[in-house]
């Protein structure tokens, strides 16, 4: 998630690094290839159980670097899930992994250790129920769908710095391509090479879809639609569980010190349970919103090591344990952020719940907005579209014409998560 506005300030940044003695997770959007081709609507279904920007290079900027690969890059924003220019068997192996000996989430402290074990995914409507709308009676975009199993969340998309980060942490063998299957051995450029991309492909595939049953089965607990989820993922990290090039930002749906910040405020139960575990009952007592800011920086830390899976002594540089920990705190991160949407539009419009002057996918790319550029592009982008005519629907593409330059980028992100 981009955050372009509300940093975390540099006392609290600085203590986190000193209390937990690693960087602190990170939130950006990479470029993303098309997914593959879904309805172009569903019946809305809730089961009955239910910043800156990081700096990495798109297709464009990998031909800059490598002319000779200009005729044969995949078309990565076609509608194409398969890569017919790829061989997956080219050159280089995948490399058969290891079963790591580390425990799952062994290497974080003991009381996080703890939470892990502790805290659990509450069954939820998700945001449809926050909102106060019914299932069941209107049709729903491809993006806001959920399959009828984990299956129908698969693709076998190329990502090309998905393939980068598998080559440079040994699970795809590309030594055989120039430059090792990278386009460039520095840490400033994390994309593969078209050879890399054809070592990788395979592995690419696999890891895409590793995570589709936990990705079903959350949906189903938190209601939060589980093609959207994936989407994210897609967006965020191309899937790859750790950090990038910066330290501020991290896991999956590379959470922010805001994106914790919005979870601890919404999320009682994971509030509670990971407050408990770090201060005094007196202290949790006064809830999250009333604490300082160093209690809360400790906190937002906490969150971060719990979805940052990097790991340089694991199989691969990630903890698979733990990314799968993680995919149930973003879905929460997610659900917290569309509360936090809906209580937005609530108060800008007076009403009780934002169903009755909003639709279910225009609210939606609110929350995805606010996700990425933070409740305070929101917020006045809202405000400003309902004075400038209360009577109307206050509809997605209201609110992007309010929206600051500064915030634009949040506008970009909203697209790319539903196409």
């Amino acid at each position: 998630m981009r955050i372009f506005l509300r940093l975390i300030p540099f006392v609290s940044l600085l203590g986190l690094l000193t209390l937990f003695g690693m960087g602190i997770s990170r939130q950006s959007s990479i470029p993303a290839v098309q997914q593959s081709a879904r309805p172009s609507s569903q019946e809305v279904a809730i089961p009955a159980s239910e910043n800156p920007s990081i700096s990495v290079n798109s297709p464009q900027s990998i031909m800059e670097a490598d002319p000779n690969l200009k005729n044969q890059l995949p078309d990565v924003h076609g509608n194409s899930p398969i890569v017919p220019q790829i061989s997956p068997s080219g050159a280089g192996t995948i490399q058969k992994q290891p079963v790591s000996e580390i425990e799952t989430l062994s290497r974080l402290p003991l009381f996080l250790q703890n939470f892990a074990k502790e805290w659990k995914l509450e069954q939820s409507g998700g945001c449809m129920e926050a909102w106060d709308f019914r299932p069941g009676l209107t049709k729903l975009p491809d993006w806001l769908y959920t399959p009828e199993n984990a299956d129908g969340l698969n693709t076998t998309n190329a990502y090309y710095i998905l393939a980068g980060m598998l080559i440079r942490n040994k699970i795809v063998d590309a030594s055989a391509c120039p430059s090792g299957g990278l386009v460039s051995t520095s840490a400033d450029n994390l994309a593969a090479n078209n050879c890399g991309m054809n070592a990788a492909l395979p592995a690419v595939i696999n890891w895409q879809n590793r995570f589709d049953r936990l990705i079903y089965d959350v949906s189903q607990q938190s209601g939060i639609p589980a093609v959207l989820l994936k989407n994210v993922f897609r967006q965020e990290s191309q899937f790859w569980p750790g950090v990038f090039l910066m330290e501020t930002e991290g896991g999956l749906g590379q959470m922010t010190s805001i994106g914790a910040d919005t979870l601890l405020m919404w999320s009682n139960s994971l509030f509670d349970n990971i407050c408990s575990k770090s201060f005094s009952q007196d202290v949790c007592d006064q809830g999250y919103t009333n604490l300082n800011a160093a209690e809360k920086a400790i906190l937002q830390g906490a969150l971060f090591q719990l979805v940052n899976a990097s790991c340089p002594d694991c199989v691969g540089g990630v903890d698979v344990q733990q990314a799968d920990f993680s995919v149930s705190v973003f879905a929460e991160n997610l659900l917290s952020n569309c509360k936090q949407a809906g209580a937005i539009v609530d108060e800008t419009s007076k009403v009780k719940y934002p169903s009755l002057v909003s639709t279910y996918p225009d609210l939606w790319k609110m929350t995805l907005f606010s996700y990425n550029a933070g409740p305070g592009c929101l917020e006045r982008a809202v405000r400003r579209a309902w004075l400038q005519d209360p009577n109307s629907l206050l509809t997605w593409d209201r609110v992007v014409a309010q929206v600051d330059s500064e915030c634009v980028g949040g506008i970009n992100y909203v697209s790319e998560i539903t196409r």
